[in-house]
């Protein structure tokens, strides 16, 4: 499998006050100066520089785009991906396996590791916490815990290894999009994966991003944009080694003003579906619509701008139904 080598660029959380009138004739303009070939992959750092990944290479602006100089000097080999730490090093995946390391600002690069050796790595993710990530062809997805020296697979339930893009959320939520399986999802730095895939109608995810609201944005081959329904930052697993069985506890604090904390268990991997509904029975907050992994799961509900009164929560795994009540005092 050969998928274009491409990267989504996601404007994300545009908004304009109604009371502005732009005056612009137009939005854009071109900022290529030394660039007029394909750019597949855009970062920026620390520093405010922006990084281009190109047909001619690896190059760098520190003048909004104005001009550019080239930086992959001193390596052999295709960069495929760009990532930056929070200490303003730059790191490259390249399509012979290896993992290139500048900390002089592209001036000079050594290669700090090897993931796998003639696998192209399509994609680099670092959390915050200093975790590397890496996405390969065929061989799913790999982690670095030593600034990428030494690499681990992480592919328990990664049903599809052909992983195109990655990326992480606050809450170090790691989202892995593939080729032709969808998007998968970890909550443990990718020891172990669930489908992320309900309402996704295209299985191949070129580009995944998140934006501050934990919302999860997928970019695909064939149909747009898509975004997670809820931000995936309200969801939170623990991890328990007691035997766990099928169930939906009451909420805390109850009664609550405006935010409460719902907690349920799951003895196996399953879709579940959380929904918030009033005395009439009417639907007032879909909260959980997607795959869990087996374990205890929590969901914070923000009744902000909600009515004081009594609520339901009703929670659905496969035949498995239950509701409970809930107050909002204000």
């Amino acid at each position: 499998m050969k998928p274009h080598s491409f990267q989504l660029l996601l404007l994300i959380g545009l908004c304009c006050r109604n009371d502005l009138i732009f005056s612009q004739t137009k939005f854009w303009q071109q900022m290529n100066g030394t660039l007029s070939n394909r750019v597949s992959h855009l970062i920026s750092n620390t520093n405010g520089d922006v990084l281009a990944l190109t047909s001619l290479g690896i190059l760098r602006s520190n003048d909004h785009g104005n001009s550019w100089i080239k930086i992959n000097t001193g390596f052999q080999g295709t960069v495929l991906c760009l990532a930056v730490n929070k200490n303003a090093n730059i790191f490259a995946g390249t399509n012979d396996g290896s993992i290139l390391r500048s900390n002089d600002n592209g001036q000079s690069w050594r290669v700090v590791g090897v993931v796998l050796n003639n696998t192209p790595i399509r994609c680099l993710t670092i959390s915050q916490n200093g975790y590397f990530y890496a996405g390969t062809d065929g061989r799913g997805v790999l982690r670095s815990i030593d600034d990428g020296q030494n690499w681990t697979h992480v592919n328990a339930g990664l049903t599809n290894t052909n992983v195109l893009s990655l990326t992480i959320d606050s809450h170090r939520h790691l989202f892995a999009g593939t080729y032709l399986g969808g998007v998968f999802r970890s909550v443990n730095h990718g020891e172990n994966w669930v489908p992320f895939n309900a309402g996704l109608t295209d299985s191949i995810v070129f580009a995944l991003a998140v934006d501050s609201s934990g919302y999860v944005f997928a970019g695909t081959s064939q149909q747009g944009i898509f975004r997670s329904v809820l931000p995936t930052t309200s969801v939170r697993e623990i991890v328990r080694t007691a035997q766990i069985s099928l169930s939906l506890e009451q909420n805390y604090p109850n009664p609550f003003n405006p935010v409460t904390t719902i907690e349920f268990s799951l003895p196996r991997s399953d879709y579940v579906m959380l929904k918030v509904y009033n005395t009439l029975g009417e639907e007032v907050a879909p909260l959980v619509k997607q795959n869990f992994a087996a374990g205890t799961h929590q969901v914070v509900w923000d009744a902000k701008g909600m009515p004081s009164g009594i609520y339901f929560y009703r929670l659905q795994a496969g035949d498995f139904v239950q509701t409970r009540k809930l107050v909002l005092v204000r």
